[in-house]
């Protein structure tokens, strides 16, 4: 390694720490262009970020299967408690006892039949679940504001995200790379301050407004 990631190791960070830190302004890069490059629209920054990283510790198949879960209970539950009249924060409260209880029963019955090939739960670091369970309140917040259509696909948009950065914080190459190559955090922070002046049109834009691009060129 080099010698600022040596002395780093040497004054009392670890190198899971180290990795993780790295990680987040890739990660929120990523966000970044994938917000004002292509038209994502995720749960903010956070939510994508936690999202990744929860996903490096649980698998992916089992943080996609453990998202599905929560978001399934939140939008049964807040459907329900919508219809009743109460202070917001005590709404959001009772979800979260709803996702709690169909987390972990949903869990429960998914090793018990084995369906799948589900059947390593205990090796879930409960942090991770925790964080992926933390995403019903971005869900609920969004279905309050807009339609159900609308919450699925920023939801769809926050998951892709999230499966990328995992992705890219899964390959021992990069993770090797950028500990040797700290520097590299300066690029990102380069990059971010141009997609910050970023003007154009984003490539979804492009698709959607395509018609009004031929008619001009004719």
């Amino acid at each position: 390694m080099q010698e600022l990631t040596q002395w780093l190791l040497s004054h009392g960070v670890s190198i899971s720490m180290l990795q993780i830190v790295v990680f987040i302004p890739i990660l929120a890069t990523l966000v970044n262009i994938s917000r004002y490059f292509i038209g994502f629209k995720s749960f903010g920054i956070y939510a994508p970020i936690i999202l990744a990283l929860a996903y490096r510790y649980t698998g992916l198949s089992y943080g996609l299967l453990i998202t599905m879960l929560v978001v399934l209970s939140s939008f049964i539950g807040y459907t329900i408690m919508r219809r009743i009249r109460m202070h917001y924060l005590a709404r959001v409260a009772i979800n979260y006892v709803i996702v709690s209880i169909v987390v972990i029963f949903g869990i429960a019955l998914l090793d018990s039949i084995e369906i799948l090939g589900f059947t390593n739960f205990e090796a879930v670091d409960p942090l991770a679940l925790i964080s992926i369970a933390a995403m019903s309140d971005f869900f609920i917040k969004m279905y309050v504001k807009k339609s159900i259509g609308a919450t699925v696909r920023v939801l769809a948009e926050t998951v892709l995200i999230a499966v990328i950065g995992w992705y890219l914080i899964s390959s021992s190459q990069i993770i090797g790379y950028l500990l040797d190559n700290l520097w590299m955090l300066g690029v990102f922070l380069i990059v971010n301050l141009l997609i910050g002046r970023f003007t154009g049109l984003r490539i979804k834009e492009y698709f959607r407004f395509s018609y009004i691009v031929k008619d001009d060129n004719k």
